[in-house]
């Protein structure tokens, strides 16, 4: 595939364009990597505004289904992010930059997210913030330093890498430097609950924890690679 065009396989439904809006029905979309279907309001100041899409164009979208080639998007939007084939369902409004999901569905490799949430500067990675609240969220260690280091440029440390996986039903709030995590946990190493916000995230040697803690046989040890101390239960605040 070219780098900078991809193929359109089909397109249907029904869509009728204005100076400031465009309005897409029952739209069906298929490329050779991609699959969209959706209902779509586009607004817009004017036709000159499409060409600054990311943040000028209002979004107010309702996705039945999307398989994602980041690939094919990536062509003629070269910041979108590379998370390889994504799947995904909801209703998003707002720009690109600043985007309000309900009742999302997505998955990317084995990573999985289903809830509300708000996405501001998703095209400038350095500075995305993220309100994500009531989520059923899984991640899996490999799924971020295939797809969201290459972005960030935030290697994790060698022991957050024996969680393996991180769950969390809750919510969490926050950018890739200060995150706020409240909910439900679970890893490889054991879970529990948590309300505790980690602060220099991007500079491990000057990592902050802040919050409540409440594990079960958590596997603290392995954690923090002192095998002799093995498995512990806390409830308590930290600091």
């Amino acid at each position: 595939m070219d780098r900078y065009r991809f193929d359109l396989i089909r397109l249907s439904g029904k869509a009728s364009f204005h100076s400031d809006y465009i309005q897409a029905e029952d739209i069906e979309m298929q490329t050779e990597q991609t699959t969209i279907r959706a209902n779509a309001r586009l607004e817009y100041s004017s036709l000159k505004t499409l060409g600054y899409f990311v943040d000028s164009v209002q979004i107010d979208a309702d996705i039945k289904e999307a398989i994602v080639s980041s690939e094919e998007f990536i062509s003629w939007l070269p910041t979108f992010p590379d998370f390889g084939l994504m799947e995904a369902s909801g209703k998003v409004t707002g720009t690109v930059n600043d985007l309000n999901g309900k009742e999302i569905t997505a998955n990317f490799g084995k990573s999985s997210f289903n809830g509300n949430c708000i996405v501001k500067n998703a095209t400038h990675s350095q500075d995305i913030f993220i309100e994500a609240t009531g989520i059923d969220f899984k991640a899996y260690v490999d799924d971020y330093e295939q797809y969201i280091f290459p972005i960030s440029g935030y290697g994790l440390p060698e022991n957050f890498r024996e969680l393996k996986f991180f769950e969390l039903k809750g919510n969490y709030i926050g950018d890739l430097n200060d995150i706020t995590l409240e909910g439900k946990i679970k890893t490889q190493l054991g879970g529990g609950y948590s309300n505790i916000k980690l602060s220099n995230v991007r500079t491990p040697d000057h990592l902050k924890y802040n919050g409540v803690v409440d594990l079960k046989d958590f596997n603290i040890g392995k954690f923090i690679q002192q095998e002799d101390i093995g498995y512990i239960s806390v409830k308590g605040s930290i600091d």
